[in-house]
């Protein structure tokens, strides 16, 4: 099956009820806002090589800029946007991971070759998003505690596996969003050390640069 009739597929069995879940968006594309500040997206994405498709979690800030373009239209924010990401695998048995073919191995979801396949298998990717994926975005509650709660010691420690479940970017990306996050809640003295500490160990990231140096000069003119 073409990825094309797929996706009029997933408008008909899928949408629905994603929407039912609060969760807007197109045949492919969706997204719910929080009452916290937190966006949450959902792409399907479909193997370029055609037959299969995997399912993609992003969360944004609705106050954080889109990327380092600094675009901030939060109406058209996908996946792709994220400062958090993360994939949902398909969840099949032991013995398919092991015999089966390449692609159930790594996870992505089959369309099958006919309607009925297909039909089979959107349902059960409601049913492990309706338990993962939900069970990624509840990760997310009680803004700002999610990302306040990392501390400036714990990111010089290394990848955590709290950061590591919440998809979170690596370190320097991830102070950044720290300490504009803290500039948001008012915490100028936090957000100064996450962004003087980010520009102090920029080593090859020096794309991120002129947004530490940017936030440092707009929290030191108060």
């Amino acid at each position: 099956m073409l990825t094309t009739e797929f996706r009029k597929l997933l408008q008909l069995h899928l949408k629905p009820r994603l929407n039912q879940l609060g969760f807007m968006g197109s045949d492919h594309h969706f997204r719910k806002n929080s009452d916290e500040h937190f966006i949450y997206t959902l792409v399907i994405q479909g193997n370029r090589y055609g037959g299969s498709c995997i399912m993609e979690l992003g969360v944004h800030l609705d106050f954080l800029p889109i990327g380092l373009s600094g675009k901030a239209d939060n109406h058209n924010l996908t996946v792709y946007d994220c400062e958090f990401r993360e994939r949902i695998e398909a969840g099949i048995p032991w013995n398919q991971r092991i015999f089966g073919p390449a692609q159930a191995q790594a996870g992505w979801f089959e369309y099958g070759k006919s309607e009925a396949d297909a039909i089979r298998t959107i349902n059960r990717m409601y049913k492990v998003f309706k338990v993962r994926g939900l069970e990624y975005f509840d990760q997310f509650k009680g803004f700002p505690k999610p990302i306040l709660s990392i501390s400036l010691e714990e990111l010089k420690a290394g990848r955590s596996k709290q950061q590591m479940s919440m998809g979170a970017p690596l370190d320097l990306r991830l102070a950044l969003v720290i300490a504009r996050t803290h500039e948001f809640v008012g915490d100028l003295d936090s957000s100064l050390k996450f962004a003087e500490w980010g520009l102090n160990h920029l080593g090859q990231a020096a794309g991120l640069k002129p947004h530490f140096e940017e936030l440092i000069s707009r929290i030191t003119r108060v």
